[in-house]
């Protein structure tokens, strides 16, 4: 905020100055003022078109909005300005992430490596590419060379973790999300996905823990709450199960998923007409959900 201020106080002194607005456009996105961002990266590139850092920073700004076409033409107009330039790269893999564009993702994290070979965020984001991709071993090399690089890189653990998962080594997964918390106990979705596993392994108790220390967290993480309520129902806490699911449904009304879990719990405590009410609700959202349709036609 110190850095916020000076910078207003900049502009007030030099408000045709390019470099002061890409500085204030950067510091308000970090900030999470984003509307104050854009206005001052666009004032950046009007009096500067040739600024690839600001090109840059507004790309990433615009794919924090969802604004994905913009953003993706923004970071190829800072890579044409400054062709060696590893972070638009990696912004620019981020966008066609989001566009579920893969391989030219990890095309674009490959490059960024490439410029910088100790670009850590470009390792761990090639890496997850590669985990969407179902390419594990290479996800779990790149992530782990994060790691060398970068050995208290708490997002890196978390996704080893999920790559451990898919690879069934439960118990290096563990591993890997416990350091992910150690390094950074707050980190929601490292207890979340622990308590996955720890789900899977019967560790019932444990992964209730883990939920409900997320949701201490952040209370509105729709997913902890969906879980939690998937724990609670293989403990025939049927009651609670229902309460977590609609927790879940309360943060994210379009969650597919808890009113599938809630139309079986309610199908469980005998209240049909409520569970086939429910199905019918997780097909408007959802209209290929197989469990769905044959569960539906069971009750």
């Amino acid at each position: 905020e110190q850095t916020l201020n000076q910078g207003n106080a900049l502009i007030q002194q030099h408000p045709t100055s390019h470099t002061v607005h890409n500085i204030l456009g950067a510091v308000n996105s970090l900030l999470g003022c984003k509307d104050q961002s854009v206005y001052h990266l666009r004032e950046a590139i009007k009096l500067q078109p040739y600024h690839a850092d600001a090109y840059n920073n507004l790309g990433a700004v615009l794919n924090d909005l969802g604004e994905y076409q913009e953003a993706q033409n923004l970071l190829e107009k800072a890579i044409q300005i400054k062709p060696a330039y590893a972070e638009a790269y990696n912004n620019l893999g981020n966008v066609l992430m989001k566009l579920k564009d893969y391989e030219k993702a990890r095309d674009h994290y490959t490059k960024a490596i490439q410029i910088n070979p100790k670009y850590i965020e470009a390792y761990n984001n090639s890496g997850v590419t590669l985990l969407t991709l179902g390419r594990y071993e290479e996800a779990q090399e790149l992530l782990e060379k994060a790691i060398q690089i970068k050995p208290d890189y708490a997002e890196a653990y978390n996704n080893l973790g999920n790559v451990q998962t898919q690879l069934r080594n439960l118990d290096v997964s563990i591993e890997s999300f416990k350091r992910a918390i150690a390094i950074r106990p707050d980190y929601v979705e490292a207890h979340n996905n622990l308590g996955l596993v720890l789900q899977v392994l019967g560790r019932l108790d444990d992964a209730v823990a883990n939920y409900r220390h997320a949701l201490d967290i952040n209370p509105d993480y729709a997913e902890a709450h969906n879980n939690l309520g998937l724990v609670l129902h293989d403990q025939g806490k049927l009651d609670d199960a229902v309460a977590s699911y609609h927790k879940a449904l309360a943060v994210k009304p379009n969650y597919a998923k808890p009113y599938y879990n809630l139309a079986n719990a309610l199908k469980e405590q005998g209240k049909l007409h409520e569970a086939i009410d429910t199905y019918h609700k997780t097909l408007t959202l959802k209209p290929n959900y197989a469990e769905v349709h044959h569960n539906l036609g069971n009750t």
